[in-house]
């Protein structure tokens, strides 16, 4: 019956938002991902400060390391209202274009549906934001945007999950303690695993190749042999 509930309110917020990025990993109000990701997926101007990343203050970098070239955001969109998706990343000067398409807000299967964007992360080592941007063409001038706090390193890697817009409809455990990490299924099966952020658990994924296990009481992700 409880999960008959969460399913239940979790399609009604469709209703109310229609999208956010789901990689990187973006800034969150503590307990959102057990709330279906509602507020991530509202307007930004419709909670908290309003403006960009929706209030949300720069927080930990939740995504390995990321390498310089060409890679792409993954996003989900819960309606389709027209429009287009900017990818802008701030070094600390300033946002500057790294990606765009222009009929993100239109899609041949009906929503929920995901998606990509391809981005180049230009050359170095440095930390920067990327914000994801949709504005709707639907006669509202709706805007919706997410925000990753990235780290960008010769030696990282853009290797990610194949769908990591999945943990967007998935529900978790309530509260927690800062610094508790778990996998999300049994050990050895799940490629996901959950940190402990503001007090909730916030899902991640292991990289390809990789399962959670636990040890010493923690998730840890662990190659495949």
């Amino acid at each position: 019956m409880q999960t008959a509930v969460l399913i239940l309110a979790f399609l009604a917020s469709f209703c109310h938002s229609h999208g956010m990025m789901c990689w990187p990993y973006i800034r969150a109000v503590p307990g959102d991902p057990q709330n279906g990701w509602t507020l991530a997926r509202r307007r930004y101007n419709d909670q908290l400060g309003g403006g960009k990343c929706h209030g949300l203050l720069k927080s930990t970098t939740l995504t390995q390391p990321l390498k310089p070239g060409k890679t792409f955001i993954d996003y989900i969109m819960t309606a389709t209202h027209q429009g287009n998706c900017s990818v802008y990343l701030d070094r600390g000067k300033g946002e500057e274009l790294i990606g765009f398409d222009s009929k993100c807000g239109l899609y041949p299967t009906p929503p929920p549906y995901r998606s990509t964007i391809p981005i180049t992360l230009p050359n170095g080592n440095y930390k920067a934001v990327i914000r994801w941007l949709y504005v709707t063409n639907n006669g509202g001038g709706e805007l919706f945007d997410s925000c990753a706090d990235i780290q960008v390193s010769t030696k990282g890697t853009n290797a990610r999950t194949q769908d990591a817009c999945n943990r967007t409809v998935s529900w978790w455990p309530a509260t927690c303690s800062t610094g508790k990490t778990q996998c999300s299924f049994a050990d050895g099966t799940s490629p996901s695993f959950q940190t402990c952020k503001g007090g909730y658990f916030y899902p991640l994924d292991c990289l390809p190749g990789s399962y959670c296990v636990t040890k010493n009481g923690q998730a840890v992700c662990q190659k495949i042999k």
